[in-house]
């Protein structure tokens, strides 16, 4: 039992650490980068929007714990869902009017707002503000209308697309040369759904956007308020009726972000907001900065910035890295951004995690002892997964199939009570064995499935999920079938 003593150890360094005074995130790169994207066979994929529920979205759409929607080729959004964040089966393209989207999710809903060129009048979950290149605006970004809206009952089926309105001060003016003369998009949304939207505070609007401002060469992060997400005044410090940038480059010579900052993710965090954008000299995409503020408004740049930068050594992002999407979860933090090789667009993972400086060497996270990720996926020697990435489709008659499954114990202990769960589609029926397993530190377990397809199973391409867990350990991954 000498573990347990280990892990009570971890757990209370994890939960006292956040709360000492001068500390600081580290982030640590996911070493299996990248995780989605054409690097690894994928589409192409980047500036991701990732929302996290832990209810797998109420039924509102695909039941899944993360959702993430993608620029795809052809200026279009795609959506991919995982149930761990690193591991993504590809739902494709679900809008095809735009990209740099970002996508919140109402729980509770709304009704369709029924105006715009594509209505309904059904309840909507998701909403999503995007860069619409094909919007008519000069040059695709010099006016409002650069910036599209839709809403979804479920992140897959969009209706009610229509462009952004400016309000007395306009977020995108279409003038030189201004700096929010065009723009490539929003970069994040808050939501205050108890917002009395009256008043000057961009902060007591329902709305407030980060969006990417540019003259048509530098770009800057400006904010804009709204009550309906529709129609946006710009923030405006100097009361000359002229929206002003909440953060630019620093035009210092020799700094990495010396005059282009973009797409970005905020959070606040208590009383203070923490902001993670793109930056460079000369485009947004070299590298991901980090910044605090305490009113949203006024940001400072953290001393250790870059994050990271396309300098850093990974083939898979030498050309681009950017567009960071955070999500926090209590004391953690996950990172999805952007990269690009010479050709490959991708998506890479990040965690980010608390260091107090004067006790660095007391942090041991958790998954250092126990850790389980599938491995390998195969029946008859045909792997859709293999060594951890997704490479095919099981082809798969009807009739009766066993599919074997390599589960992996990355941890430097032993991952007791490992169950294999499977959800297939309608019609089809599974059986799994054994019941559970332990698989010993740096070793592999191996489960059987056994999947009948009857013959009233319709041919076509269906998804099955696989979930296997043990103690404080779990991983998911869905695996595509072709049923010939």
């Amino acid at each position: 039992m000498h573990y347990h003593k280990i892990l009570g150890i971890s757990i209370i360094l994890i939960l006292l650490l956040p709360l000492v005074i001068g500390e600081e995130i580290r982030w640590r790169e996911y070493n299996g980068n990248p995780i989605f994207g054409e690097w690894i066979g994928g589409p192409k994929a980047y500036y991701p929007s990732v929302l996290y529920d832990p209810d797998e979205f109420s039924g509102h759409g695909i039941a899944a714990r993360y959702k993430m929607w993608y620029g795809a080729s052809g200026g279009q959004t795609g959506l991919a869902i995982s149930d761990d964040g690193i591991t993504w089966i590809d739902m494709s393209v679900v809008m095809s009017d735009g990209y740099h989207a970002t996508v919140e999710y109402f729980q509770e809903g709304f009704t369709g707002v029924n105006s715009g060129d594509n209505p309904s009048g059904a309840t909507m979950y998701y909403r999503m503000w995007y860069w619409d290149l094909d919007s008519g605006a000069p040059g695709g970004i010099y006016g409002v209308e650069a910036i599209g809206y839709t809403e979804s009952p479920d992140g897959v089926a969009w209706y009610n697309y229509q462009p952004l309105q400016n309000g007395a001060v306009p977020i995108v003016t279409g003038t030189w040369p201004d700096w929010n003369r065009g723009s490539y998009g929003p970069c994040d949304i808050l939501y205050n759904p108890d917002a009395t939207n009256t008043g000057n505070n961009p902060f007591d609007y329902t709305f407030v956007m980060y969006y990417d401002g540019t003259t048509g060469g530098v770009e800057s992060i400006g904010l804009g308020y709204s009550s309906n997400g529709i129609v946006w005044n710009g923030y405006d410090e100097t009361g000359d009726g002229n929206a002003d940038p909440v953060l630019e480059g620093t035009y210092i010579p020799g700094d990495w972000d010396y005059d282009f900052v973009s797409r970005a993710t905020i959070i606040k965090t208590g009383s203070t907001y923490e902001m993670w954008y793109s930056g460079g000299i000369g485009a947004m995409n070299n590298g991901i900065g980090y910044a605090t503020s305490f009113d949203g408004i006024h940001w400072t740049r953290d001393a250790n910035n870059p994050l990271f930068h396309k300098d850093d050594g990974h083939p898979w992002r030498q050309g681009r890295t950017y567009c960071p999407a955070v999500i926090k979860n209590g004391n953690s933090y996950k990172m999805w951004f952007a990269g690009k090789s010479d050709d490959d667009y991708s998506i890479g993972y990040a965690t980010g995690y608390f260091l107090n400086t004067e006790r660095s060497s007391l942090h041991f996270p958790i998954e250092r002892f126990f850790g389980i990720n599938i491995l390998n996926i195969n029946s008859g020697g045909t792997f859709a997964v293999q060594n951890g990435i997704e490479i095919g489709t099981l082809s798969l008659e009807k009739g009766t199939h066993t599919i074997e499954i390599d589960v992996s114990n990355t941890g430097i202990l032993k991952v007791h009570n490992v169950t294999l769960e499977v959800e297939a589609p309608e019609g089809m029926e599974v059986e799994t064995s054994p019941e559970r397993v332990t698989i010993n530190k740096r070793s592999v377990g191996t489960f059987t499935i056994t999947l009948n397809i009857p013959g009233s199973v319709e041919p076509g391409e269906y998804v099955l999920k696989i979930r296997t867990s043990g103690n404080f350990a779990q991983d998911t991954i869905y695996i595509k079938i072709y049923v010939g």
